[in-house]
């Protein structure tokens, strides 16, 4: 288990950093996730693991905590106008005097349908690793360093074999894919080991976990088709002994819609090749998941001693730490691959770390977490642990700003609300 940053929680002195946090300077879910944990930070949940505080009281804290975020003038407007901004906020706490621990959780905001974005590289990691485990089960000699080469699928592609940020010899790996996606929010690596698990057999370990609404019908940044994403490329594993296992290039089941999910079109007008198309986009056959799933993965991650009434992942211990490690890394605690501090600063995937920081009034603290941010869409799952113990507290949120109403445009708040 990967170790968590030893911090001292302050909530006294932290408030006053928290009271006078600028809506117009910091984004919306670090101040959400300030005065969040701002009443939970004196209690035990939120300084270790082993709580003492029983579940009513965590209830009641959590009651408050909402309260709290409806009624301040800088957050209460957002998180209320589900309609506008379709904001939703799960605040979820660990209590630990159950056993198995449990969550204990409260909901702010109506959820509809949200973009998950880059969020999604979270379950694509698991997946990858999961495959691994499959192969090995087979019999086949692979682990998350075995080199990758995946083949063109279509006109105009090439073979990919390079990975420039793989200082180590410069190889596609699962480890350096998943370091890449989950740091640094890189879409190549999202897009490889989607080939490389299978869509189709993606969304099937997910549901097998527990994760029903879990749909990845795409990858990301590329403009494929529906019938064009079923498609996945021949992939040559090349093994330590210099031969090679090889994946075949396979068609998966055609993509079926999201269907009840409310408000799948979004906005009043799309960009499209270059054309404004006056009608809103419509989202039927993105990628999905909900608010309720997307805290669950983090948590069946971090925190798989939780019980959440569903399977979970069936990580090895090693393949468990890769993740933990990956989540809660700064990205200039990044050796391979390595990020530039003056371009990826320590809150570049991890929107809620200034709140945090102001709160519990540490400069290092640990927050497990993967974000995503599309089409106007800021989504985020957190989980927050201090004192060396893994995260007790989860923040899992979504908020739209997007005023124009116009999707494709790159024109959105995420600076100035989000």
């Amino acid at each position: 288990m990967t170790a968590y940053h030893t911090v001292s929680a302050n909530p006294v002195a932290a408030n006053r950093y928290a009271m006078s946090m600028p809506i117009t300077r910091s984004k919306l879910c670090a101040i959400v996730c300030a005065l969040a944990i701002l009443p939970l930070s004196a209690c035990s949940t939120v300084q270790h693991s082993a709580s003492l505080e029983p579940s009513e009281d965590l209830g009641v804290r959590l009651t408050a905590t909402a309260d709290r975020l409806i009624t301040d003038e800088r957050t209460g407007a957002l998180l209320s106008d589900s309609e506008t901004h379709r904001t939703a906020l799960l605040l979820s706490a660990v209590d630990a005097t159950q056993q198995p621990p449990v969550l204990v959780s409260r909901q702010l905001g109506t959820e509809s349908y949200f973009y998950p974005a880059s969020t999604i590289k979270l379950f694509a990691a698991v997946g990858a690793l999961l495959r691994i485990q499959e192969l090995q089960a087979q019999g086949v000699p692979v682990d998350a360093d075995t080199p990758m080469v995946f083949h063109p699928m279509f006109d105009g592609e090439q073979v990919e074999a390079d990975d420039d940020s793989n200082i180590d010899d410069g190889t596609i790996t699962v480890r350096r894919e998943i370091r890449q996606r989950i740091i640094g929010s890189g879409n190549r690596a999202i897009n490889t080991e989607l080939g490389f698990v299978g869509r189709a057999d993606l969304n099937a370990m997910m549901h097998d976990a527990g994760l029903d609404s879990v749909r990845v019908n795409h990858r990301l940044s590329i403009g494929y088709s529906r019938e064009q994403n079923q498609r996945m490329p021949r992939i040559d594993l090349r093994l330590a002994d210099g031969t090679l296992h090889i994946i075949p290039d396979r068609t998966d089941p055609p993509i079926e819609p999201n269907t009840g999910v409310p408000r799948l079109r979004v906005g009043i007008a799309e960009l499209s090749r270059a054309e404004r198309l006056e009608r809103p986009k419509d989202f039927s056959y993105s990628n999905r998941v909900s608010l309720e799933d997307l805290r669950d993965a983090a948590v069946m991650v971090v925190r798989p001693d939780v019980d959440l009434g569903k399977p979970g992942f069936p990580l090895t211990d090693d393949h468990r730490a890769l993740m933990i490690d990956a989540m809660g890394a700064l990205p200039r605690e990044s050796a391979n691959p390595a990020f530039d501090p003056a371009k990826y600063p320590d809150d570049w995937g991890k929107f809620m770390l200034p709140g945090i920081r102001r709160v519990l009034d540490a400069q290092q603290v640990r927050v497990a977490n993967k974000i995503g941010l599309a089409y106007g869409f800021t989504s985020t799952t957190a989980g927050i642990g201090v004192d060396g113990y893994p995260p007790a507290v989860f923040v899992t949120g979504v908020i739209y700003t997007n005023a124009n109403g116009t999707l494709n445009d790159n024109v959105y708040e995420y600076e100035t609300v989000a």
